[in-house]
């Protein structure tokens, strides 16, 4: 487990079971499993037959699909805050207004209740955003109530640059307003399990997750996505693990 300078090992049956310092991952190094290391041992990974030696590489995947599930199932019995659901929750509510925005520049006052985006109802702020990045740059209006009174405003969002959660610089269109802190009004939606029902969620996070993998790696064979923004490398994985630990241990989980 880890890699680096061991801190800890400890040989059992032939095979030494290490704990390093740097707790990223960790790695199994089977004898002679590169061709210029044999030396025709009969415990060496090239002296099995093709059949033991393709279950001992499928098994790699196997195990790390069955930790997935185990992990998805923890996660649902300690709680997990549900985004989406947290989203829809949120009332498209102005709560701030960055200074010198296109928001600001069209007249949004704090207490504002965006209904209506380009002619099109919004119910919350999840759908807000949705209908605002599809704008792009052009002027269009924005029926907000205010005081029980429907006002329109026209605005131009600005195009700015944004991460995800990759690390990838992403264009997106902005106004320059912001809702209300989730945490002091106490909108997050907190799910929690009961021990069984944990694993038959699991089970279905572990379906969704599988099938959305293989439905981009569909898209991006038939040309409907860019295999650079479908997949990711070290790098992204270190952003993905980044943002995850500033939300929560469960969501890092």
């Amino acid at each position: 487990l880890g890699f680096g300078p061991k801190i800890f090992s400890r040989s059992w049956r032939g095979t030494e079971y290490c704990l390093c310092a740097i707790p990223l991952g960790g790695y199994v190094k089977m004898a002679g499993d590169e061709r210029s290391q044999c030396r025709g041992g009969s415990d060496e990974f090239f002296s099995q037959p093709l059949g033991r030696r393709s279950l001992i590489v499928l098994m790699g995947p196997v195990v790390n699909y069955f930790l997935a599930y185990l992990c998805f199932s923890v996660v649902f019995m300690i709680g997990f805050v549900d985004m989406e659901a947290t989203q829809k929750r949120v009332p498209a509510q102005v709560g701030k207004i960055m200074a010198s925005s296109p928001a600001e520049k069209a007249g949004f006052l704090i207490g504002d209740r965006i209904v209506k985006v380009d002619g099109d109802p919004v119910a919350n702020w999840s759908e807000m955003q949705e209908a605002v990045s599809k704008i792009g740059a052009r002027e269009t209006g924005i029926d907000v109530l205010r005081n029980g009174v429907e006002i329109a405003l026209s605005v131009t969002p600005e195009i700015s640059s944004g991460k995800d959660i990759f690390g990838r610089e992403h264009k997106v269109s902005r106004i320059g307003i912001q809702p209300e802190d989730l945490g002091s009004a106490g909108d997050l939606v907190v799910r929690k399990y009961g021990f069984l029902e944990s694993f038959v969620q699991g089970g279905k996070e572990l379906w969704t997750v599988t099938s959305k993998t293989y439905e981009a790696l569909w898209q991006i064979v038939t040309a409907q996505r860019s295999a650079k923004e479908g997949m990711t490398g070290l790098v992204g994985i270190f952003f993905i693990v980044k943002f995850a630990a500033a939300v929560g241990f469960s969501f890092l989980l």
